[in-house]
């Protein structure tokens, strides 16, 4: 039996609980199956019969009396000063609804000591979203697809739409641009971690003081300080172990994934007097013919560091529409983490794409051996995804983080609808 004053308490929670598990529920279909809250375009472009015109908006292309054909609306990735690529997302129209790419844009001009020139029109789709003409989504995936095996627009279109990357986009924009969705969506374990540091610090304060709704008998029970303090002890230790698993994650490389191979090179160049081993982790793009690139999940372990970045090797043999052929030794990495060899602390990381050419971290000797075996023995050997169990946890999170929650608040409010219906049962 508890008393009127926290029976009218639990009511409410009940009622924000459903508020809530709504919301939330709702707040993920249109996030994450719709493109309803896309961002405000960077720029867009469309034609006026055969004349290209720009704008800032979709209406200022119309305006102009043309027809928009496509709005470059993220910096996913800024210009690389060492790979000359530029990561963005593009809204491309149709008449049966729009197309949303991630793509990776390369967009070199004179680059280099050598002067190299990207061939114009040269980018790679990363992430495909296909929505009907209401903006619900129909289809997505996550597949690489070369520009020149699938442009998804018309060639002048496509080649405008590059030349406008090339133009205004990578050289204006020196931070990333992203929509304040997909920013929450990476903030989810922090987000997550915060919550429960606030629901940690609301328990520790009702065992000691108690809650204003509480009723005579749990009063009572939260005076209790001997039961108190064991509480404290145990919600302690849950919360230097959630940090504990936090920080050994984010900051070191103690825990490192089974590899499905690995290999040992020897350099011949000056200060590289001990084996460099590589291990593959993860295969997560796979070469086919529409890309003819792999990125796989790599670990390089030298005398004095160990590197660890998603690496995506280009390996095209000449067997392609264009048939373009890759330089041998030729691959990136999508960014990297830094550890020290001894102690496997963090030591620096980046996010842009580094050319294995431009700012080689190995040796090149190395590099074109390893990017040899990739091309005749890996490649061919992974015939299917391989993705650790830390990367499935992280997208799972960035992508149902408010449906989990939602989830959650609906047990919650289910537990305390029992509790208020028990009291009803037991008061006269």
């Amino acid at each position: 039996m508890i008393s009127e004053k926290r029976s009218k308490w639990i009511k409410k929670q009940v009622v924000a609980g459903i508020c809530a598990s709504i919301g939330l529920t709702c707040f993920y279909l249109v996030s994450q199956r719709t493109n309803w809250l896309t961002p405000r375009p960077l720029v867009c472009g469309g034609w006026n019969k055969k004349t290209f015109v720009q704008g800032p908006t979709v209406q200022a292309v119309t305006a102009l009396g043309a027809k928009p054909s496509f709005c470059v609306r993220e910096v996913l990735r800024t210009y690389s000063t060492s790979m000359a690529d530029i990561w963005a997302g593009v809204s491309i129209f149709g008449t049966d609804g729009e197309t949303y790419i991630e793509a990776q844009f390369f967009v070199a001009k004179n680059f280099g000591d050598d002067q190299f020139t990207d061939q114009p029109g040269d980018w790679m789709v990363q992430r495909t979203i296909r929505y009907n003409k209401w903006g619900i989504e129909r289809w997505s995936r996550r597949h690489q697809v070369a520009s020149w095996f699938d442009p998804m627009m018309d060639e002048e279109t496509a080649l405008e739409l590059w030349k406008l990357v090339q133009e205004q986009i990578a050289p204006n924009y020196a931070s990333r641009r992203i929509s304040w969705v997909r920013q929450l969506n990476e903030r989810t374990p922090e987000l997550a971690f915060a919550g429960f540091l606030i629901f940690f610090c609301y328990g520790v304060y009702k065992r000691f003081f108690g809650s204003p709704f509480d009723d005579d008998h749990d009063r009572e029970r939260f005076g209790d300080k001997r039961m108190a303090q064991r509480a404290l002890v145990a919600e302690l230790g849950l919360l230097l172990l959630l940090i504990s698993g936090w920080l050994i994650l984010a900051w070191t490389d103690w825990i490192s994934h089974t590899p499905f191979a690995c290999s040992s090179y020897k350099s011949v160049k000056p200060g590289y007097s001990e084996p460099i081993s590589v291990c593959f982790h993860e295969a997560l793009s796979l070469p086919g013919v529409d890309n003819q690139t792999t990125v796989l999940g790599t670990s390089i372990h030298m005398k004095d560091q160990v590197i660890r970045s998603d690496i995506q090797f280009y390996i095209a043999n000449g067997k392609n529409r264009l048939g373009f052929k890759d330089e041998p030794g030729d691959w990136a990495f999508l960014g990297y983490k830094k550890y020290d060899a001894k102690t496997g602390l963090l030591q620096s990381s980046s996010d842009q794409t580094i050319s294995s050419w431009y700012d080689p971290i190995v040796p090149s000797d190395v590099q074109l051996q390893l990017w040899t075996q990739v091309r005749d023995e890996i490649a061919q050997k992974v015939q299917a995804r391989r993705v650790t169990i830390p990367r499935k946890l992280s997208s799972v999170l960035e992508s149902f983080a408010a449906l989990a929650a939602a989830s959650v608040i609906t047990v919650m409010t289910f537990i305390k609808l029992v509790e208020i219906s028990v009291a009803d049962e037991g008061n006269p």
